[in-house]
Order: C-alpha cells, then structure tokens, then sequence
C-alpha cells in the first residue's frame, strides 16, 4: 500500500511538473492540414481547395523586459505578438498578419490566413487576382 502510495505522489508531481514546463517552454508548431479557396484563372473564381500543410512555427517568450509571447514563422523574421500569455485554459492567442490559437494542454493550434480574398488589384498590377489565398490550418506543438 505504501509503495502504491509513494507511487501516486510521485505520478502527481511529474505531471505538475510537465504541465509547468509547458506554460514556461517554448514550442515547435507543425501543421497536419490546411484547407481554403484558391483563384481559378480559366473559370475567374474563387474555388474551395485543400492545401498542403507544411508550415512550421516557433513560439517564444521574448527576451527584452517585455515577458509576452511571440510567434514566428520558420523561415520568417517577422513576428506576431501574443498578447496575455497563455490563459486560465491553457490558450495562447496571437493577433496580427496571422491569427493563430493555441493550447498547451491539447499542444495543438489552428491559424487562420485571412488575407488575399479580400484584395484586389488596385488597377497598378500591384496584387494580382488569387495571388494570396486564405486558408485554416490546423496542427500539433511540442515543447522544446
């Protein structure tokens, strides 16, 4: 009964342990599918598509005296902040060129790519119709 006992006790504290770990760590973020709409140029329109999903994301606390978080894009220099943390749930939202959720306990995310159906060509040939497509992406974490 004891050992049973000390067994609890130490199960108990490896998963407060683990659960701490992943509110303070940061994380590696790859995506498992994505789905969307795309230009069609031979019919002019917009039509539903599946994308493949290969993006990959890093997710920080920053370092100068700020202790937010930030996301970042592998492969980008460009960073969105997450404003608040992780929350009473587990969720960490970040606002910006992507809206991206996730949660350190389920250690999975969801991002949304909203721009590209929005804009049009100006008239310049500056954007050009479907060059930016919008998408949902969803995937898994891992602390590093």
């Amino acid at each position: 009964m004891k050992s049973f006992t000390y067994m609890l006790l130490t199960s108990a504290v490896f998963i407060g342990m683990s659960s701490a770990h992943a509110q303070d760590s940061s994380f590696i973020c790859v995506a498992d599918k994505a789905v969307g709409f795309g230009f069609d140029n031979f019919t002019n329109s917009w039509e539903r598509r599946n994308f493949r999903g290969n993006s990959q994301y890093l997710i920080n606390k920053k370092t100068d005296g700020d202790m937010g978080w930030v996301l970042k894009e592998v492969g980008d220099s460009t960073e969105t902040k997450c404003e608040g943390g992780f929350g009473q749930y587990g969720f960490l939202n970040c606002n910006g060129y992507l809206d991206f959720q996730m949660n350190n306990e389920s250690l999975r995310y969801i991002v949304a790519h909203k721009h590209g159906y929005v804009v049009r060509d100006p008239g310049n040939g500056f954007i050009e119709e479907g060059a930016i497509t919008p998408y949902l992406e969803i995937g898994k974490c891992s602390p590093l």
